[in-house]
């Protein structure tokens, strides 16, 4: 659903207003009440807002201006965002009721934290922003199936077919994609088939902010990690870090491993562990097209403090630890559509090891549809086998007749 501005959300649920409990309601705050609407909606995801006069609400990864004043004035938000932050699982102090006056540390004016549903509350105050904002992600307990992600059009029957014989296959596969491009949930679906080949498979979940469910009939034994930060951990003071945790899968048997998010050094050890016994691996990176996701992917495991890291022995590493790219982009209609499925190799050249492109599927964005481009390279097929005995199907050991005409490899 769609549309222009946020009003239509207020009126689906404001017959039931009053029976709204959220947050603090004790003192019938009329703001808290309005705000109360928005958070239990099941149609918003995200709740953006900028000062007391603005707020925005996404529906179906479309943003829109709520058309009714929640707030009077910044006492009003404060009282808000302070009563969700009296529910958050990190020991965060209330805002100040002038918090341009009293802050004076621009590290302290900004809150990031999560609320003991796993929704994530984002808070940036002045200096470092003009008005008060928020962001607050919602925590979405319903998770898509592939079948889901099928029917929106994000992807075709063929290549839903590949994806998922790629995750029995036990390759290992990075999404990749802008902000707001489904990767997330693409990863949730394709983890449903966990387990499908070998039951009981064992899974380390790596993430900042508790947002993957990973839900497959297939296996129990998922273990679940997560960043922890100072405040959180009191008194004793210290943090665990993404990188930190990554490090820690090294020394743990683990028959796969999910990172929600690769951003920064845990790169190298995220490449390192796929090619220490690890496979199935399924993660995301922000990137523009799968192509810059593997210089990205090189340019992270650069910044680790390992000792000898070239760029040569990161090409050879990364063309052995992944398999298979999925990028994933939005249209102009705002639907998640996966742009390009790509099989990644490191070959040898005269400047050393070179990683080289194979796509799969791409999208024709003029036609609107997707187009089976390649086919898999005797590489992909002998893991698979090597991996979980299975064979590719034939479907995919040809490619739609005229493509070949077309240059995709460029």
């Amino acid at each position: 659903m769609q549309f222009e501005r946020g009003d239509k959300v207020l009126n689906d649920y404001k017959q039931g207003l009053n029976n709204i409990q959220t947050i603090d309601t004790a003192n019938n705050n009329e703001a808290i009440k309005k705000f109360g609407l928005l958070i239990m909606s099941p149609e918003v995801t995200d709740i953006q807002i900028y000062g007391p006069d603005k707020v925005f609400v996404k529906v179906n990864g479309v943003y829109s201006q709520i058309g009714e004043t929640i707030f009077n004035d910044d006492s009003e938000l404060i009282a808000l965002l302070n009563g969700l932050l009296s529910k958050s699982i990190s020991n965060w102090k209330s805002i100040p009721d002038d918090p341009r006056s009293v802050i004076k540390d621009p590290s302290k004016a900004e809150i990031d934290t999560r609320m003991g549903d796993g929704s994530r509350i984002s808070i940036t105050l002045p200096p470092i922003s003009e008005e008060i904002t928020a962001t607050i992600a919602k925590f979405k307990r319903k998770r898509m199936t592939m079948k889901d992600i099928l029917v929106s059009g994000s992807l075709s029957s063929k290549m839903a077919e590949f994806l998922t014989w790629c995750v029995d296959s036990r390759l290992s596969i990075l999404i990749t994609g802008e902000t707001g491009a489904g990767k997330t949930t693409l990863l949730q679906a394709l983890a449903q088939r966990f387990g499908y080949e070998r039951a009981n498979e064992t899974v380390i979940v790596i993430e900042d902010t508790p947002e993957l469910l990973i839900e497959s009939p297939y296996t129990n034994a998922i273990d679940y990690w997560r960043v922890v930060d100072n405040a959180e951990m009191g008194a004793e003071g210290g943090k665990m870090t993404l990188s930190d945790l990554v490090k820690m899968t090294l020394r743990r048997r683990m028959d796969r491993l999910v990172i929600s998010e690769v951003r920064g050094e845990e790169a190298f050890y995220m490449v390192d562990a796929n090619n220490t016994g690890t496979s199935g691996t399924l993660c995301t990176l922000h990137a523009n097209s799968a192509r810059e996701a593997v210089y990205r992917l090189q340019n992270l495991c650069l910044r680790s403090e390992a000792q000898g890291i070239t760029l040569a022995s990161i090409a050879r590493d990364i063309g052995s630890a992944f398999q298979i790219i999925v990028h994933q982009t939005r249209d102009n209609r705002g639907r998640y559509i996966i742009k390009e499925i790509i099989e990644i190799t490191a070959e040898e050249s005269q400047n050393g090891p070179e990683i080289k492109f194979n796509p799969i599927f791409t999208y024709d964005i003029k036609k609107e549809e997707h187009i089976h481009v390649g086919i898999p390279t005797e590489r992909i097929l002998e893991l698979a086998m090597q991996r979980a005995q299975k064979d590719c199907p034939k479907d995919f050991l040809r490619s739609d007749p005229a493509v070949w005409e077309q240059d995709f490899r460029k």
